[in-house]
């Protein structure tokens, strides 16, 4: 029986990809002078946000830079993250159960804390581990392993579920089961590379593998 689920941010549980291509296409536009598509952006992520934006503007206008997209982050947020109220009920139905509820995201702790507390998240997370905690990005497992030290749960005992490639390549690395989802309007990865077990298209389809697979019902 599985004693910990751990979940992915962006694209997974908050549809945030929107917003944060808008913020990145205005401050490189203002500070890089470059345009960039969304496949552009998507391109550049492993690093956290503000170590993407120090590579792309450089350190004279790094410090501008981050404060205008931590800016624009948040005060464009109820404009560009749509909220979805199944997710929002299945995060309420784990934590009411006997699951550890845990968290491993790419983005930085400061994005991070503006979504989570927009959209009234971290309640529900007993750990929480973002990309300003780690050494090494995902598709690397040390995210995934420090969240699980966390939680004092073994890596058999936990599932992880996220949008991309890299989550499912972090998961078996760690030797943690994985399920991908493409449930939001916009996530990582389209079309997995990585041959997921199980591809969850919607949050019931999510729910009805976890009852198949590891016998956990919630009400």
């Amino acid at each position: 029986m599985k004693e910990a689920i751990i979940f992915d941010f962006d694209g997974t549980l908050a549809d945030t990809l929107p917003l944060v291509f808008v913020c990145f296409r205005t401050v490189f536009e203002k500070y890089a002078g470059k345009s960039v598509t969304d496949d552009d952006v998507l391109g550049l992520f492993g690093p956290t946000e503000f170590e993407i934006l120090r590579n792309e503007v450089g350190q004279e206008t790094y410090t501008q830079a981050m404060d205008e997209f931590l800016h624009l982050y948040s005060t464009l947020h109820s404009q560009y993250v749509r909220h979805y109220p199944e997710i929002e009920a299945m995060l309420n139905q784990f934590h009411a159960s006997d699951l550890k509820i845990g968290l491993f995201t790419g983005k930085g702790r400061a994005t991070f804390d503006i979504s989570a507390d927009k959209l009234n998240m971290k309640k529900f997370f007993e750990v929480t581990i973002t990309g300003d905690d780690v050494d090494k990005q995902k598709p690397n497992p040390e995210g995934l392993l420090k969240v699980l030290a966390g939680l004092g749960v073994s890596a058999d005992k936990a599932v992880m579920v996220g949008d991309s490639d890299d989550d499912l390549s972090a998961a078996r690395a760690a030797g943690v089961d994985a399920v991908s989802v493409n449930w939001l309007s916009t996530s990582q990865t389209k079309k997995f590379k990585n041959n997921p077990r199980f591809i969850a298209r919607s949050v019931e389809e999510f729910l009805d593998w976890m009852e198949s697979e590891h016998r956990i019902v919630l009400t």
